[in-house]
């Protein structure tokens, strides 16, 4: 089953980069050609972002979609901050665009999670849950940040009301537990 799916994503692939070779205008075809390339041609991928952002430099999907690819980037070659680092820009500049896109809230909020950035991470994540209160990510996240804060009864809200929702989300347990041993 897994080499037929590959072979449907290769097919689409192939007929993406036809579609944008014969009409490089199309910032639609542009963005959907770099998500087929996503996982297994990330620099290709980049370049169709790239080509949507000069087509249209507005186009919130296309900064938001760099960002994920830069995340994506840091994680692959190991270098997690330079990854982080690059992905909050391009959040960055969907936010300017759309101050409300959940995904890039919640993503550049765990990048600055991850940079050790807690207190910056908490005005991102406040903003996702506040817009979505179930959102697995920005409510884990930012029980989180709220722990690292030194929050713990509000760290420890978040990761029951993730519970509540998922009885078997084990990145809530585990921090469930882990919030047990802290001194408040």
């Amino acid at each position: 089953a897994e080499r037929g799916e590959q072979r449907v994503g290769a097919l689409a692939r192939d007929h993406l980069r036809d579609t944008v070779a014969r009409w490089p205008e199309d910032v639609e075809a542009q963005l959907l050609y770099g998500l087929a390339c996503f996982d297994d041609m990330p620099a290709t991928a980049g370049v169709a972002f790239r080509s949507a952002l000069a087509l249209d430099p507005s186009n919130v999907e296309a900064w938001f979609n760099l960002g994920a690819l830069a995340e994506d980037e840091g994680t692959r070659t190991g270098r997690h901050r330079a990854g982080d680092l690059a992905a909050i820009e391009h959040y960055r500049e969907a936010l300017k665009i759309d101050p409300d896109h959940m995904s890039a809230l919640t993503n550049i909020g765990t990048c600055l999670l991850r940079l050790g950035r807690a207190l910056d991470a908490l005005l991102f994540l406040e903003r996702a849950v506040a817009m979505e209160p179930l959102h697995p990510v920005a409510l884990g996240n930012l029980g989180s940040a709220l722990a690292a804060c030194g929050r713990v009864e509000e760290a420890r809200s978040c990761f029951t009301r993730l519970l509540e929702a998922n009885p078997h989300n084990a990145y809530a347990r585990g921090n469930l537990a882990g919030l047990s041993g802290l001194v408040v």
